[in-house]
């Protein structure tokens, strides 16, 4: 089955390197041609690129604008120089037809109240508010942390994200939230790989929890579920675009290696295509808490009123950013042997890496347009 992969040169190598190194410069050339030019050049890549990836960062200061342009000629370049068999990525189109449905409903009733699993304990209330404190005094957390958490609390009925799909793509990951989701009740519509043993696992954990579960399937039973998303992009938007309601994307993918900047790549553009077909759907974004928060007051949002943001949301990011990027960056490089032992990182080469700030709420750059 053709999936995504990387160009091949004239000799037929797919190199990374000369992939990664092509969308960098391509991504800078707009906003800082002297950097994409300096990228271009660089003769060792797999030891060099650190100071380019930082200078993308930077070139980005000056304005959201510029951060934007650098965003959408870095993306695409990736959807143009990706190939699926002999055509670029961003000329994918649907060679088969889309899978079939199974649906899994849950029995349980769902849970009524935010609790959050740490170190074989379920933390809920009191005991929660107990933790926050703790992790705030230890400096884990940013201070709006704990009105946060407390406000989702006292509102649980945020949690089931009623009147919506969330679409979880990589639903056997680890940090997903499919058991979460499923738990509160939630309506999920799983997205991995055709591995029986982890359908297996997924069916059984929705059949015992209170939401409902929605796959894609070659026959229609779940037994067949999954969907190699790098090589089924068009189909899988094709089914997704059939889902009744309102889908919110949430991508919780992850691969080694090359492999990953190939799902990845799968994965948004799946989901370019499905905002390309409607208004309705949107992303489910990780925001600070605070901004969460805000979000959720406002409207009822995902997961306790996460961002959820549609693309005109996106583009209409703030014109604060980057001022407090500028703020929350340390535009220093911290030599290995000058950060603490614990944090050291044993055999690995000593290369500069970026130090991040105290302010990270300036990341989410914009708010929810809902």
């Amino acid at each position: 089955m053709t999936s995504i992969d990387f160009p091949a040169d004239d000799q037929g190598r797919r190199s990374t390197s000369a992939f990664g190194k092509a969308v960098v410069a391509d991504a800078l050339r707009q906003v800082d041609p002297t950097g994409a030019a300096a990228a271009q050049r660089e003769p060792n890549w797999r030891g060099g690129y650190v100071a380019h990836m930082r200078r993308l960062v930077e070139a980005g200061l000056a304005s959201p604008e510029d951060w934007r342009t650098i965003a959408r000629s870095g993306l695409d370049s990736i959807h143009s120089r990706l190939v699926v068999g002999d055509q670029p990525l961003a000329e994918w189109s649907a060679s088969s037809q889309p899978p079939k449905t199974a649906v899994i409903k849950g029995e349980a009733e769902p849970l009524e109240e935010l609790v959050i699993p740490y170190r074989g304990q379920r933390l809920k209330g009191a005991e929660l508010q107990a933790q926050l404190e703790s992790w705030q005094k230890a400096g884990v957390l940013e201070p709006g942390v704990i009105d946060a958490v407390l406000t989702v609390a006292a509102n649980p009925e945020w949690l089931r994200a009623d009147g919506r799909t969330i679409v979880a793509v990589g639903a056997g990951s680890e940090m997903g939230p499919f058991t979460s989701l499923l738990r509160w009740g939630a309506q999920v519509a799983a997205v991995d790989l055709p591995r029986p043993d982890m359908w297996d696992r997924l069916a059984g954990v929705a059949a015992e929890r209170a939401g409902t579960m929605i796959v894609p399937t070659a026959t229609g039973d779940v037994k067949d579920a999954g969907v190699d998303v790098t090589s089924a992009v068009p189909e899988l938007t094709e089914w997704l675009a059939g889902l009744e309601g309102q889908l919110v994307l949430g991508n919780y993918v992850y691969a080694d290696g090359a492999a990953n900047v190939r799902v990845c790549a799968a994965v948004d553009a799946l989901t370019t295509g499905l905002l390309a077909s409607t208004t309705r759907h949107c992303l489910g974004v990780l925001g600070d808490a605070d901004r969460c928060v805000r979000s959720a007051r406002g409207r009822r949002g995902l997961l306790g009123g996460c961002v959820c943001c549609s693309v005109e949301g996106v583009e209409g990011a703030d014109s604060a950013a980057a001022g407090g990027l500028r703020q929350s960056f340390a535009h220093q490089a911290v030599h290995p042997r000058n950060r603490p032992r614990s944090q050291r990182l044993v055999g690995q080469p000593a290369r500069p890496e970026l130090r991040v700030g105290q302010a990270p709420s300036a990341l989410a750059g914009h708010s929810c347009a809902h």
